[in-house]
This record gives C-alpha cells, sequence and structure tokens, in this order.
C-alpha cells in the first residue's frame, strides 16, 4: 500500500511483519516511527505492523509535518535520518558476518575437497 503518511508510536508496542509467514523483522516501541520509508520514498508499503497490545499512534501527512514549524520538523527529519543510519549500519553488520561465514563455510568445502583428493590418491 502506498501512502502519504508516517506514523509515531506514542504507547503500546507493536510488531512489524513480512511475508506470507508474517516473520517478524522488529519491535517498535513508544518513540518508535513506521511508514517513513514509503512517506520519503513515495512507493508502496512492504511490511505490516501488528500491535502487540493497545497502541496510541499519530498519523503525519506532509502537511501536518509542514505545519509543525522548522524547529520541530528538523528535529522529528534528524530522527528519521539517525534511525535510517541505524539500519544501514545494522545491515552492513550482517553482510559482514555474512560474508564472513561464507568464507568460512567455503574454506571447509575447499579443505574437505583437498582431504578426499589426497585420499584417493594414495589409495591409487
Amino acid at each position: 500500500e502506498q501512502d502519504s503518511a508516517f506514523f509515531i508510536l506514542l504507547s503500546g508496542a507493536v510488531s512489524v511483519v513480512k511475508g506470507t509467514n508474517a516473520y517478524t523483522i522488529a519491535r517498535l516501541s513508544p518513540g518508535d516511527f513506521f511508514g517513513e520509508i514509503s512517506f520519503l520514498t513515495k512507493t508502496p508499503r512492504t511490511a505490516t505492523i501488528i500491535a502487540d497490545d493497545t497502541v496510541l499512534v499519530v498519523k503525519v501527512n506532509k502537511e501536518m509535518l509542514d505545519s509543525l514549524g522548522p524547529s520541530i520538523r528538523d528535529k522529528i527529519k534528524d530522527s528519521i535520518i539517525v534511525r535510517l543510519a541505524e539500519r544501514i549500519q545494522r545491515l552492513n553488520n550482517i553482510l559482514l558476518i555474512t560474508e564472513f561465514d561464507s568464507r568460512g563455510i567455503r574454506k571447509e568445502v575447499e579443505t574437505a575437497g583437498n582431504k578426499n583428493e589426497e585420499s584417493s590418491q594414495a589409495q591409487s
């Protein structure tokens, strides 16, 4: 779904889920926000938000954001930027770990292959 608003969670907790199996990718608590990617990029939403309990949210559209005044608007934008930077950093760390793990697995496979070759040559 494409929307021109994002949401700030004021109270309660929500889960961010993706996929047909509703895989939970994050849990959000008061002060967190969601829908900001779609709001900023004007692209369809890619996740579903499920309330874990009773929640209170504020829906922020462009008109509301513009009416808040530069100081508050800048604080909200800065908060979004920081959160996006944290996500990028977390994803980079996951990629590094995945790359490191795949190198280790590749090395183990190569070592096992070399041992099989040595064993075959010794038996010949």
